[in-house]
């Protein structure tokens, strides 16, 4: 995850939790997961749509969960329109190359892409949409007003396995993306997608219906606390 997401949580919450999954374990860090994978052309690259999409989440100055006007609503979700200007491909090619990062990178890697790591790392390299054959990026806001706050909260990329597709998830502050890939993808995928769509619509979950959040919040009830942690919940 991009510095941004770790000094806004830093500056919210006193004491951050790392909660794995994999391990079933939790400590108590405030250190960034860092893990030379680029050369310096390529980061820079990255970094600059790393930049972008800071602005809009809670860390930066227009936060999207406080920049939208409403369009719709129904009982789970609420249909919002996205600021004049927004450029939903950035937002897309962000979300991507984390997913793609954590794919490839052999001590933190979370997610397996198998034959779609490479389409994607070509689509990052070239920014050819051709290249995503199979490939579609979903973003949806995760709404905290009045509940705990999201701007305190990232979910590192997991895969969902119950489905007929690759389907794989992070949250960054309030900002949630999916990465639905494969042969059998729902059609809505593409219609959603950040790349390939002009609408300028995104979905917004309340936080406490979020299926991630959730899950991932839930953690903190069944994971083995261990260090710092293991001592405060004694």
């Amino acid at each position: 995850m991009p510095k941004w997401v770790y000094r806004q949580i830093n500056k919210n919450v006193s004491t951050p939790i790392t909660l794995d999954k994999k391990t079933n374990i939790g400590i108590m860090t405030n250190t960034q997961q860092k893990c030379h994978l680029l050369c310096s052309v390529c980061e820079g690259k990255l970094s600059r749509k790393e930049d972008y999409v800071s602005a809009f989440s809670h860390y930066g100055a227009t936060p999207l969960l406080d920049n939208y006007r409403q369009n719709e609503k129904s009982e789970n979700n609420s249909v919002a329109i996205l600021p004049s200007g927004f450029d939903k491909k950035q937002l897309g090619y962000f979300a991507l190359s984390v997913f793609w990062r954590y794919s490839i990178n052999h001590r933190f890697k979370s997610i397996e892409l198998g034959p779609y790591a490479e389409k994607i790392r070509l689509f990052l390299k070239e920014e050819d949409e051709k290249s995503l054959e199979g490939i579609y990026i979903v973003f949806n806001l995760v709404d905290s007003r009045g509940k705990e706050s999201t701007s305190s909260i990232s979910v590192l990329p997991l895969t969902y396995t119950k489905k007929p597709f690759g389907y794989h998830q992070f949250l960054c502050l309030g900002l949630k993306f999916s990465l639905i890939v494969g042969n059998n993808t729902p059609p809505s995928a593409a219609k959603l997608c950040l790349i390939r769509s002009n609408s300028n619509e995104v979905q917004i979950t309340p936080w406490e219906k979020d299926n991630l959040v959730k899950e991932s919040t839930g953690l903190v009830y069944s994971v083995t606390p261990k260090g710092k942690l293991s001592k405060n919940s004694s």
